[in-house]
């Protein structure tokens, strides 16, 4: 199989990504109701590595979010081919919706683990917070 039989055509995606869109607003509210609530954190930790944590938990939050809403959107496009029994139709969408979610879930590990040891200072200006942001890579 060449690489085209694992990428979806855009009549494809179009709809998935209607409702992808809705749903990345759905996260992200979620998102930002979290950085809100976590000023009001419980203090157990010496502040430094504190602030480090909320760094690194605020990084993978948003990369682990992203890939929520495809999820969510390719979920919805399943059921066709099942109910059809169309078992060519249901491996060839699996083998996309794998494809592309390793793809995902690939370049946003990749892109997180990048934003907290290259980025850090984009959340902070105190060097050991950047340290310990570094140290969750």
């Amino acid at each position: 199989p060449s690489f085209r039989n694992f990428w979806p055509s855009w009549a494809e995606t179009k709809p998935v990504l209607s409702i992808y869109l809705p749903v990345s607003f759905i996260v992200v509210c979620v998102l930002s109701m979290y950085a809100c609530m976590s000023g009001f954190v419980n203090q157990t930790q010496p502040l430094v590595m504190m602030a480090a944590y909320k760094i690194w938990i605020t990084v993978f939050a948003f990369f682990a979010l992203c890939a929520d809403p495809l999820a969510a959107a390719t979920s919805t496009k399943l059921p066709p081919f099942v109910l059809k029994k169309s078992s060519s139709c249901t491996r060839q969408f699996f083998r996309r919706a794998a494809s592309s979610a390793a793809v995902v879930g690939a370049v946003g590990g990749l892109i997180g683990a990048g934003t907290l040891f290259f980025g850090a200072g984009a959340f902070t200006q105190d060097p050991h917070v950047i340290q310990g942001a570094k140290i969750g890579v």
